[in-house]
């Protein structure tokens, strides 16, 4: 009987200090993780932290994303052949780790099968797989060709131009692709991207109801944010990072004349297309300086370009019409994915990167 009384009082006890602890951990939460996650991703150490600022998307299922192996510059990949509920949206990834339905490697003859790399943007954040603007580009290709048109969508959340790199020399090349297009977001200097790995089932309801948990649960997990080792993390605007004088430049410019030299190398005509900000989108729009940097650095490359934004680009409605949520001005909507296919297609055309119609 006194042995059962002491464990209820233990039990009772260890409750109340992990109750404690857990208030401490939520009060305490921004200070310890800012702290942290500086500190362990000076040297891209990898881990899962809820302890977190709330602005930290951790909710990414495990099932979604793994770490690449023996691939330290690409980071993570989409894990294959996995469906679900992703960013809010129903998703299915093939056995390839791209967002869609099953294809095959080998091209069959007569296709022209078209690459797109990118990031969360070009994966999908927030509408359908039908609505997204690879597979409405693939639409209209199909137009043309007469069905003979396979256009692949590479985006992964998070993915940098520096990742693009790699997965395009580790896997896109394996499918032989025709074209290659590389919807670059201004965000994509900031050198290597990391998504959000929780853990499966237990650890993972433990992780997202408990920030105690995740101050402990610290290893082969990522957290979400576009970043760099601590001594080369950029801050500011992107007319500002851009600019020549940058030091986020240095790592950046030489990545287009490695694209360069893969597509002479391959006799496969690459494309770079820099995504707009979702904002201010008429003669007012802020960032033109910054896409005309990419651009100067893609066609020094020996790449094509399409320009996106405004003012070059007209935009018949207000940048908010245009997004994926109203706050969200990075990820477009339906709307918003029908027009960046309607410019990337007519980019194609007028810069005769089409094959002939069927």
């Amino acid at each position: 009987m006194r042995f059962l009384i002491n464990l209820s009082v233990s039990i009772c006890a260890i409750i109340l200090t992990l109750i404690v602890m857990e208030g401490a951990v939520r009060t305490f939460t921004s200070y310890w993780f800012q702290q942290t996650f500086r500190e362990s991703h000076q040297e891209l150490v990898i881990f899962f932290g809820n302890c977190r600022v709330s602005d930290f998307r951790t909710s990414q299922p495990s099932k979604f994303f793994r770490k690449a192996d023996d691939q330290l510059d690409l980071l993570y990949e989409h894990r294959p052949s996995v469906s679900g509920t992703l960013f809010g949206t129903q998703v299915k990834i093939n056995s390839y780790g791209m967002r869609g339905e099953e294809v095959e490697m080998a091209k069959l003859v007569g296709t022209y099968r078209v690459a797109v790399l990118g990031d969360s943007s070009t994966f999908g954040y927030g509408v359908a797989l039908g609505d997204t603007f690879p597979v409405l580009l693939e639409r209209k290709l199909d137009e043309r060709l007469g069905g003979k048109a396979e256009v692949f969508n590479f985006g992964v959340a998070g993915y940098s131009t520096a990742q693009e790199l790699s997965q395009l020399k580790s896997k896109v090349l394996q499918f032989k692709p025709d074209l290659i297009i590389i919807a670059q977001h201004l965000n994509d200097i900031y050198g290597t991207g990391i998504t959000s790995l929780t853990p499966s089932s237990l650890k993972r309801f433990l992780a997202e109801h408990s920030r105690l948990f995740g101050c402990f649960n610290r290893g082969n997990h990522l957290i979400s944010a576009k970043g760099l080792p601590e001594n080369k993390i950029f801050r500011g605007p992107y007319e500002k990072i851009y600019l020549d004088e940058s030091e986020a430049r240095l790592d950046y410019d030489p990545l287009w004349k490695k694209f360069g030299e893969i597509s002479k190398r391959e006799g496969i005509p690459i494309v770079v297309a820099p995504i707009p900000i979702l904002k201010d989108l008429n003669s007012e729009y802020q960032y033109a300086d910054a896409h005309d940097i990419v651009a100067g650095l893609a066609r020094r490359a020996g790449l094509y370009v399409i320009k996106m934004n405004p003012p070059e680009v007209r935009y018949e409605d207000d940048a908010l019409s245009y997004r994926a949520n109203s706050e969200d001005v990075d990820h477009p909507n339906t709307k918003g994915n029908a027009k960046w296919a309607e410019i990337i297609y007519n980019g194609l055309a007028e810069q005769n990167l089409l094959p002939n119609e069927k």
